[in-house]
């Protein structure tokens, strides 16, 4: 979680991935659990907390295995989401998630459903974005094991049902709210507005740190291919080499050593950049030199957040 590279235009996921671990180490550490539930009576009708309906969506889980898990699911489905949306849809998203599963959660308290108390760990608008995942984000492979179909995205669902077993009515919550976020056009238009991005952007984005991946000097742009002229001096030096110097071991070795990456055509990255405008023009090319050309595999790629870096 460490990686800058692991973040790349995931600041968002990242800064929730600090957050959960933090809260819930701190609602330990103090005794303040009893503080981040919310029943219906005593804490609505007859104290007017209203404060509560805001933490259970930001504290983490309160056992340590339902944060792994939560952690888990996040890191894997958040990412790829994020950067899909951009930075400024995605925190919409989850602020348009998070609001209407609070609001069901509350409905649900009146009704007398969901056990009477909703708990702290965000887990409704955790599986609303795990919807928006299995919506946009394809699978990378899929194989055939016992009868069974297992794709690149099986064990995060495993993952997923085994988060959804401790909590089962929040999940289902989320699940619904996803489903409503994607077919409701007033819930998918919401974004933060400009000042406020540009307020976290000074002031929050240097808490989490850099998410950028580490640079790469080998990158061949379209621009900058190799000339002809190194490739025949290197050719000259290696047949001015006389037959004793050549020997069978520089022979092998020169037919092993692996090419330089052949440069991306600029049709192909010209087309990845208008898909990914937020990707960056080294992160498109890098996908393609990665993919050995085929645009598929590089979508693919920047989908994941495997750019080869």
């Amino acid at each position: 979680m460490s990686s800058a590279s692991g973040f790349h235009h995931a600041p968002l996921t990242k800064a929730l991935l600090i957050l959960l671990p933090l809260t819930s180490l701190l609602t330990s550490l103090f005794h303040l659990r009893p503080y981040t539930h919310l029943t219906l009576s005593p804490h609505l009708t007859r104290d007017l907390q209203l404060y509560r309906l805001l933490l259970p969506s930001l504290t983490g889980p309160p056992s340590s295995a339902q944060l792994l898990l939560t952690c888990m699911v996040l890191y894997h489905a958040a990412r790829p989401v994020e950067r899909v949306f951009g930075s400024r849809k995605f925190a919409g998203c989850l602020a348009a998630c998070a609001g209407v599963v609070t609001l069901l959660e509350v409905a649900a308290l009146v009704l007398g459903l969901g056990g009477g108390r909703v708990e702290q760990g965000g887990t409704g608008w955790l599986f609303a974005v795990l919807w928006q995942w299995y919506r946009v984000v394809p699978s990378t492979w899929h194989a055939d094991i016992l009868g069974l179909r297992a794709t690149s995205k099986t064990w995060i669902y495993v993952l997923a049902l085994l988060l959804a077993h401790s909590q089962p009515f929040p999940s289902l919550l989320g699940l619904l709210t996803g489903q409503l976020y994607r077919s409701s056009s007033p819930l998918n238009t919401l974004r933060p507005s400009p000042r406020l991005c540009t307020l976290s952007n000074r002031f929050l984005r240097p808490l989490i740190g850099s998410t950028r991946p580490p640079h790469r000097s080998n990158i061949v742009l379209p621009s900058d291919a190799p000339p002809a002229a190194s490739s025949v001096s290197a050719s000259a030096s290696a047949a001015a080499q006389t037959p004793l110097q050549r020997t069978a071991l520089s022979t092998w070795r020169d037919e092993l050593a692996f090419p330089a990456p052949a440069p991306a055509q600029q049709a192909d990255v010209q087309a990845l950049e208008g898909m990914f405008p937020q990707a960056g023009r080294e992160a498109v090319v890098r996908a393609l030199q990665r993919s050995e050309g085929n645009v598929e595999r590089a979508v693919e790629r920047l989908l994941a957040g495997d750019e080869g870096s």
